[in-house]
């Protein structure tokens, strides 16, 4: 061998050996044992490997679901996930009726109704303990929560919006939408607009609260709020596309891509939850909340 052969192979087995050293440490601090991992490839931009493990994630399909009722399921399963020690999670996929949520980066100046006519329409607004702006949440918009371990997954916050993004964006392309990220400005940006917004919360190492990504919201409840810091306005996907995008297939393909993003193995999807009481009466959905919607002006 040449003395530069000799230096490249000193030098890859160098990189190899930090790289396991830093893998077991990432692991270490959930003092269980390491688990064997996998790298399948890296998040683009990131450097964050996709890392293969054995924990297994639980999907919950809930419908239109009541948003007080869903912040306090949330709240429950940190505390029981936080007493674990194994890597499991799990993913809730839902709409919510017409409300607005404002996060740790709202202000009341995003708001672009006042209060007393956001009463009349009967669309609430509920300050949450989240990153991120004002978010229109209604109808067409899906919502997607993550529950996972991040200390016992070896991750960061800012890995977990990373992949949580990555995983999106996947989604995203394989339905023919061309999407990008932001490094500051959190969520995914069309070409016209602000996709889908990311406002994540971490309590115990415990990740919750997650995604909203506009299918078919309607425009006019979009206009309510500014999302982010640069006044782009939102954008659904059906603004997006000719033909209509189907909720049940985004749904099939984003929980997809986020197991495969964080590593996951899909354990079971089931419809609803035995611990969620107040989900929306689907009579509401086609009737009442589109009149409120409707009753939205042009902005």
């Amino acid at each position: 061998q040449s003395k530069s052969d000799v230096t490249t192979v000193a030098n890859t087995t160098k990189i190899r050996g930090r790289l396991s050293q830093h893998v077991f440490l990432s692991w270490a601090v959930s003092r269980i044992p390491p688990p064997k991992v996998e790298f399948l490839m890296s998040v683009p931009g990131s450097h964050i490997p996709l890392v293969r493990h054995d924990g297994l994630l639980s999907v919950h399909l809930l419908g239109m679901v009541d948003l007080d009722a869903m912040i306090g399921l949330q709240e429950y399963l940190v505390y029981e996930l936080s007493g674990r020690d194994d890597r499991s999670g799990v993913l809730f996929l839902y709409e919510h009726p017409a409300c607005l949520t404002m996060g740790r980066e709202a202000s009341q100046t995003d708001i672009h109704a006042s209060e007393e006519e956001l009463s009349q329409r009967e669309i609430p607004i509920r300050w949450v303990s989240r990153g991120g702006g004002a978010f229109v949440h209604g109808p067409g918009q899906l919502m997607a929560s993550l529950l996972i371990p991040l200390s016992r997954l070896g991750l960061g916050i800012s890995q977990y919006r990373n992949l949580f993004e990555f995983a999106t964006a996947e989604c995203c392309r394989e339905l023919k939408i061309a999407v990008k990220r932001d490094a500051v400005a959190p969520g995914l940006w069309s070409r016209n607009g602000h996709l889908a917004y990311f406002g994540g919360a971490v309590k115990s190492w415990i990740s919750l609260h997650g995604m909203a990504l506009n299918i078919s919201t309607d425009s006019r409840l979009l206009a309510l709020t500014h999302t982010n810091d640069q006044q782009i306005p939102a954008v659904s996907m059906r603004s997006q596309r000719l033909e209509p995008v189907r909720m049940a297939r985004v749904r099939e393909l984003w929980m997809r891509h986020l197991a495969v993003a964080f590593g996951y193995e899909l354990s079971d999807v089931s419809t609803g939850h035995p611990l969620l009481k107040r989900a929306v009466p689907s009579g509401i959905r086609n009737s009442e909340r589109e009149a409120r919607i409707a009753s939205v002006p042009e902005l």
